[in-house]
């Protein structure tokens, strides 16, 4: 399984043998049990080793001084980065669209997208003067 990129150029807080997971069981024996319900057991024990792993990393980082780290965009940042760049949106419609938020809720969202994919936002389309 993979969750997280390994640190490039700094150590991590948890080293590649401390945090390997690791289940096992000894398969299904049809003489001794039903399919389903030998199923039905690895499934609770699974759900139960992840349960346990998760725990003793969170202890462990927790332990050596990590924090959790806070998420500052979501995926409707990068829908709203995409309708401004590339179907020429307005913030008002995009909020209007999402039906939450103003022009600078949008736009801090998306500031925050372009920044993560390292896009540079356009300009503001100027309305043409009228003669």
């Amino acid at each position: 399984m993979f969750g997280f990129r390994k640190p490039v150029c700094v150590p991590g807080l948890i080293e590649n043998h401390e945090h390997a997971f690791h289940f096992e069981d000894g398969g299904w024996d049809p003489t001794l049990i039903s399919f389903a319900g030998w199923r039905v057991n690895v499934h609770k024990r699974w759900e139960l080793a992840m349960k346990q792993h998760r725990q003793q990393m969170q202890a462990l980082v927790k332990e050596r001084g990590g924090m959790a780290a806070v998420v500052r965009s979501s995926e409707e940042h990068f829908d709203w980065l995409a309708l401004y760049q590339s179907a020429n949106a307005s913030l008002q419609c995009i909020a209007d669209r999402a039906g939450y938020g103003d022009r600078a809720t949008i736009s801090k969202g998306m500031h925050q997208a372009a920044k993560l994919a390292h896009i540079r936002i356009r300009r503001k389309s100027r309305k043409l003067k009228s003669q």
